[in-house]
């Protein structure tokens, strides 16, 4: 019920949190820690800022609450990269093809 996710991160190794606001269609905000902007897609799926800038963050809120139409769209693109990229569907395999090599080392 979220109209948008804010992950003001300074260290991240991956960005679950802001993958799961984006499976839900919430655009996000975030800082560009770690694994963050491969998540959140800066002008895609969100804004990405340098981690400390609390006006770049604060600017990026406004611009997307104040426009709706880019907040569903931003929504509606997070949802499907969302998808594409990290469902059970296609994250599995690969995990298995990963171990399959590993073990024939």
């Amino acid at each position: 019920i979220s109209d948008i996710a804010l992950i003001p991160s300074e260290m991240e190794s991956f960005g679950l949190v802001a993958l799961e606001a984006l499976a839900c269609g919430v655009p996000c905000v975030s800082t560009n820690a770690g694994g963050l902007p491969e998540v959140n897609i800066n002008g895609e799926t969100g804004f990405t800022r340098e981690v400390g800038n609390i006006d770049g963050l604060a600017e990026a809120i406004s611009t997307i609450l104040s426009d709706k139409d880019l907040a569903n769209r931003m929504g509606k693109t997070g949802r499907e990269i969302a998808i594409k990229n990290f469902s059970a569907e296609n994250i599995v395999p690969k995990y298995i093809q990963y171990y399959e090599k590993i073990l024939e080392s």
